[in-house]
Parts: structure tokens; C-alpha cells; sequence
């Protein structure tokens, strides 16, 4: 009788989403910083031949939490108080 190898925690990866949104679809820091911790945790795990990919896209994910806190610092410093909105007409 041949016995199958049952594979080991660490070697079972949770799947992805089937859909992973754009990048640039992200707007609260909170869902972005999310996705960064899934894919720093897919990077360390991944296999060299998926390395690459997965590291353009976390950098991706960091050039874009960068951007979009400093849209967000900008719009709270351009807040109107009377009307409680970004002047830019964003909130």
C-alpha cells in the first residue's frame, strides 16, 4: 500500500481572492495596508519563480499608501469647518 504525503501547515497557503482589486481602486489606508500585509506574507512564502510579480506589486501597494496618505493629509488640512468637506471635493 503506498501512503500519500499529507503536506505540512506551513506548506498549505491559504488562497488568494479570487478577484484582487486594482490598486489604484483602493482609496481607504486601512483596506490598503490589508493587502499589503497579505502580500508581504505571500512574498515571504512564494515560490523564486513568483517573487518577482508579487514584489511589483506590493511596491505598487506602497508607492499608492504613500500617495493616498498625503491626499488625505493635504484634505484635512484643506477641510472647511463650516461645511466639513475637502475644498478639493474630496472627503
Amino acid at each position: 500500500m503506498k501512503r500519500t504525503k499529507t503536506p505540512r501547515r506551513s506548506e498549505v497557503r491559504s488562497p488568494l481572492p479570487d478577484t484582487l482589486p486594482h490598486v489604484s481602486s483602493l482609496e481607504n489606508l486601512d483596506e490598503i495596508t490589508i493587502w499589503l500585509g497579505t502580500f508581504r506574507e505571500r512574498l515571504r512564502i512564494a515560490h523564486p519563480k513568483d517573487q518577482p510579480k508579487l514584489d511589483a506589486t506590493m511596491k505598487e501597494l506602497e508607492t499608492h499608501y504613500r500617495r493616498r496618505r498625503a491626499e488625505l493629509s493635504k484634505c484635512q488640512a484643506a477641510r472647511d469647518p463650516t461645511i466639513g468637506l475637502c475644498r478639493s471635493g474630496t472627503s
